[in-house]
């Protein structure tokens, strides 16, 4: 008896297994991140995408040049800095509130100071392809003489020997060019 319960378990098992429902994957009905009725996401996807490649070039330059301070340590110590060195001179509420619109944003803040280490860094690369042209076209000119005068103190007559008039020339070129200098 307990052969046929276990070949009805089984058999279960089976039916069960085989008529399984697949469910479908849920699929967002919005297609897009941010609109204006939800305060312009777009823009702030913009911003943090910005503000993700600022922090990620100062990690970059913090583990090039080993420094310990970031973006924001700096401006903490500036601030500290002009605290001590100068006295508060600001006493009028309209000049305070005008220093207050005058400050940009932190978003501003970074996406200048991104601009500037990206012309920076520009202004780096074309100085470096700049260099780069001049030692290649450098190393050409002087490979260019150097064959010339391997071509001329190569020469050889019938027999194998060297020419020995080639060489004589490449010999009277070299201390004229000597004389010059």
């Amino acid at each position: 008896m307990s052969e046929k319960v276990r070949q009805k378990n089984s058999d279960k098992q089976f039916q069960k297994g085989k008529n399984k429902i697949h469910k479908k994957a849920y699929k967002n009905p919005k297609a897009f991140t941010g609109s204006r009725a939800e305060g312009q996401g777009f823009a702030d996807v913009r911003k943090k995408k910005v503000m993700r490649e600022y922090y990620k070039m100062l990690r970059k330059e913090k583990i090039n040049k080993g420094s310990s301070e970031t973006g924001r340590e700096k401006k903490k110590n500036q601030k500290k800095e002009i605290r001590l060195n100068s006295p508060d001179t600001i006493s009028d509420k309209s000049e305070k509130i005008k220093n207050k619109k005058s400050k940009k944003s932190l978003y501003k803040q970074v996406q200048e100071e991104y601009k500037k280490k990206q012309a920076d860094k520009k202004i780096e690369v074309e100085r470096v392809s700049k260099e780069k042209v001049e030692r290649e076209k450098a190393i050409q000119d002087y490979k260019e003489v150097k064959s010339k005068k391997f071509s001329k103190l190569a020469k050889v007559n019938w027999k194998g020997q060297p020419n020995m008039t080639s060489q004589m020339h490449v010999l009277l070129d070299e201390i004229e060019r000597m004389k010059k200098k």
